[in-house]
This record gives structure tokens, C-alpha cells and sequence, in this order.
């Protein structure tokens, strides 16, 4: 996500697919340093792909290939092979371009993020291989990312083995995707020309761009109403959960007392808080508060959202900016800090708010 072009005042999500700046999945050439690029690029040439039939003022023609400043070269049919280098604003596609479908040799980016290290990196001290982890790791974006992006105009990274490129999708169909090449590729490859319409899956995609309008950003009185630490009726279900958790705590482990003891102080400190806490995360309550609001919509009053299939949930807080806050020093950075004992108030109501799918995946802390 963009910063600069984001709704939300808030930091976008840590996870590199959703970045700008990312530095993972390095291997390989890198044909562009950041996507701002792929979305100037969008607006400017209004989606015309080399090889649509088009006409120009009534001409009928091919466009041959992108030109700068959103021109497009168009050949005419009523010509000796007669060119012209004419807005892309002007252009009327009569007939669009068949995609070039590269789903067969495209790298997999999900088989790239489940491959382990290469042996050679493990032999490196822990601190070490820490500190280059996102140097050398591939990454991908998630199932849930999956489920509601790309969208059309936003931008994927995609790769052919050799080089990692921008596109600009034009279509979105279940896993299928028709793309147009950002970058001026170095290959030769058939599709190696900026404007060149191709086809792949979502799994291809190592890195998205997202765009969000200023239109969709939540009013004063919405953003309290998205908060779940403060929905009596999320608040009730998800502690009737950790009531089911404590009953079969005592049938499973009667005889460990100290977890018993534990379980009471963290429902004890849930009844006079906002905190409950929900081992299965965001997903978890998303998927029950879409299944909730097709039976009762009313849990959705004041939020703005009104589609239930379009509700998601995300984290406000990280668990490091979590762990910063509780930690003792309650300054300076936490280079090496045990985050694990925190992470009950990072997988937590207190710590959640709803939103459309998109922003949750985007923003999840």
C-alpha cells in the first residue's frame, strides 16, 4: 500500500506483499524499484493494450506500441501501412486483444514462500540470519489477501523465472487474472513491451499494490462503532467461547491448578475491560461476524458496512508495538524482546476493529 495515497492515518500492514519499500523476495532481476510508477502508468495510457482493434476519429486501426506522455502508435487500415502517435484518451477499443497466457511458465509465488532456505543460510549464527531474513526470503500474500485482491486497477508483481515486474490488472476472473506489462522487460521475452496484455493466476503474484479511495474512509461516528472491544453482542459470543475454554480446561487438566488460576484471572480481567481474547484471531471473527450479520444486520448498525460477505477484520496494533508498550524499559526499540507472552492481547477485541475486507487485509496489525 501506498502511504501517500492511503485513507487511514494508520500504518499500512507490516507484510511485505502489501508494501512499497519491500525488501524480500530478491532473487531475481527487479525490473521496477516501486509501483507508484504502475499507477501513473494506469491513469495515463486508460488501459489500451498493444494490439486492440481500435479506431481514432472514425479510422480504423492496431495499436503497435506504447509511446511517452500517454501515446499510443496506432497502424490504420485504410493506409499503406500509415502510423500515427495519438492519445490514449482518444482511443476507442472496438476489439481487445487476446492475453498472452504465461500461466504454465510463471513462477508459482506461494511454492516460492512455502520453499525452505537453502542449506547454506542455516548454517549462519541466529542473529545473523535474522537480520537478512527478508533479504532472502521469498514472500507471498495470504489466503485471506487472495480471497478479495487483486481488483482491477490495482497492481501485481509477478515473475517469468528471470525477471520480477509490475502489472496493471484489467480483469479479474476466480483465480484468473488479465494483467498489462508496467516495465520495459530485458529478456526479449514475447511479452517484454509495456502495454502487453497477459494472463495468469493469482498465484503468481509475489507483491500487490492496493489503491483505496477517500470516499471509503469511515466518518466519527463509524470508527467508534467498527471497535469490537465495545460490541456487546461480539463481546458476549466470544466470551461465551472462553467459559466453553474454562470448563473443558478443568475436564482436560484437572490437575494443574496454575492454568485453572490463570484462566479465571483472564476472564476476571475480561469482564471489566474490553479485553477478550480470541485464539483464532481476526479470520475467527470475521468469519463469525459475517455469518452473524446475514441473520441479525443490526450488528452492524452505525459501522457504514452494509454487505456481510464484505466484512473483515484487522489487528490496530502489532505485536512488537504491543510488546513495546508492556515492556518494562517503555522506551527504545525491542531488538531481541520475548513478544510471545503478549500475544493474548494482540489476538483480542480490545485490539480489533471491522472494516471491508480489503482495508483489513491491508491494515491488519
Amino acid at each position: 500500500l501506498s502511504p501517500s495515497l492511503s485513507w487511514s492515518a494508520r500504518r499500512p500492514s507490516a507484510s511485505s506483499y502489501l508494501t512499497c519499500a519491500s525488501a524480500s523476495a530478491r532473487r531475481g532481476r527487479s525490473s521496477s524499484k516501486c509501483p507508484t510508477r504502475a499507477r501513473y502508468f494506469s491513469a495515463t495510457f486508460e488501459g489500451v493494450a498493444i494490439g486492440d482493434a481500435v479506431t481514432v476519429d472514425g479510422r480504423a486501426g492496431k495499436v503497435l506500441e506504447y509511446r511517452k506522455r500517454g501515446l499510443v502508435r496506432v497502424e490504420y487500415e485504410d493506409g499503406d501501412g500509415a502510423t500515427a502517435d495519438v492519445d490514449a484518451s482518444t482511443v476507442e477499443v472496438v476489439t481487445p486483444v487476446a492475453a498472452i497466457d504465461v500461466t504454465e511458465s510463471f513462477s508459482d509465488a506461494q511454492e516460492k514462500a512455502a520453499a525452505p532456505l537453502d542449506d547454506c543460510f542455516l548454517e549462519l549464527p541466529p542473529d545473523q540470519l535474522a537480520e537478512i531474513s527478508a533479504m532472502i526470503k521469498f514472500e507471498a500474500p495470504s489466503a485471506e489477501a487472495l480471497a478479495c485482491l487483486p481488483r482491477v486497477d490495482d497492481e501485481v508483481k509477478v515473475c517469468d523465472g528471470e525477471e520480477r515486474f509490475w502489472t496493471v490488472v484489467r480483469k479479474v476472473d476466480g483465480d484468473k487474472i488479465e494483467a498489462l506489462v508496467v516495465n520495459a522487460l530485458l529478456g526479449g521475452q514475447e511479452f517484454a513491451k509495456p502495454g502487453t496484455k497477459i494472463a495468469f493466476e493469482k498465484r503468481h503474484i509475489y507483491m500487490i499494490q492496493v489503491h483505496l479511495s477517500p470516499d471509503g474512509a469511515p466518518t466519527e461516528e463509524q470508527g467508534p462503532a467498527r471497535f469490537l472491544g465495545r460490541n456487546a453482542a461480539v463481546r458476549a459470543h466470544f466470551m461465551a467461547k472462553l467459559d466453553q475454554a474454562a470448563v473443558q480446561l478443568e475436564i482436560d487438566h484437572p490437575d494443574k491448578p496454575e492454568l485453572q488460576n490463570a484462566m479465571k484471572a483472564m476472564k476476571h480481567f475480561a469482564e471489566g475491560t474490553n479485553s477478550v481474547p480470541v485464539p483464532g484471531g481476526p479470520l475467527t471473527v470475521a468469519e463469525w461476524l459475517r455469518a452473524e450479520a446475514k441473520r441479525d444486520p443490526s450488528i452492524l448498525d452505525g459501522t457504514g458496512l452494509t454487505d456481510p460477505e464484505d466484512i473483515g477484520v484487522f489487528r490496530m496494533s502489532s505485536l512488537e508495538r504491543i510488546a513495546q508498550i508492556g515492556h518494562d524499559a517503555g522506551t527504545g526499540p525491542m531488538q531481541h524482546a520475548d513478544t510471545s507472552k503478549f500475544s493474548i492481547m494482540h489476538d483480542n477485541l480490545m485490539n480489533m476493529s471491522m472494516s471491508p475486507r480489503v482495508v483489513a487485509v491491508i491494515f491488519d496489525g
